[in-house]
C-alpha cells in the first residue's frame, strides 16, 4: 500500500510543512484523545442502547426492559395500559423491532 501527502490533507489533526520557531516539520499529528460516545437523540432509544468507549466496539441494543423502566422514564403509561402490562413486566425488542412481553416469546428474565 502506497499513501501520499494527498491521501491525509484534509484529516483533522493533520497538518503539513509546520514550522515552529527552532524546527520545522514535514507532518504533524496531534495527540488523539478519548471522547465520549455520542448519545442517540430520542430518550426512548437511550434506554434501549449501550454504548461502550472501546471504539472497536459497535453500539448495541439491550435485550430487554422492564415495564416499570419505561414507566419511570415516562414512555409507558402502566394505568392506561394495565390490561396488557404489570409492573415487572420484561419487554423485548423482538421480530423486525415490535416490543413484545417476555411471555409473548417465552422468556421470564433479561
Amino acid at each position: 500500500m502506497h499513501l501520499s501527502e494527498s491521501d491525509f490533507l484534509n484529516l483533522p489533526g493533520i497538518t503539513f510543512d509546520k514550522e515552529n520557531g527552532d524546527y520545522s516539520a514535514w507532518i504533524t499529528i496531534e495527540r488523539l484523545s478519548q471522547t465520549k460516545p455520542e448519545a442517540p437523540h430520542s430518550e426512548l432509544l437511550k434506554l434501549w442502547m449501550h454504548n461502550s468507549f472501546d471504539p472497536m466496539q459497535k453500539p448495541s441494543l439491550v435485550e430487554g426492559l422492564s415495564a416499570v423502566t419505561l414507566k419511570d422514564s415516562g414512555h409507558l403509561n402502566l394505568k392506561s395500559d394495565s390490561d396488557k402490562f404489570q409492573d415487572d413486566t420484561l419487554l423485548f425488542i423482538h421480530d423486525m423491532g415490535r416490543i413484545v412481553t417476555g411471555k409473548q416469546i417465552g422468556r421470564a428474565h433479561v
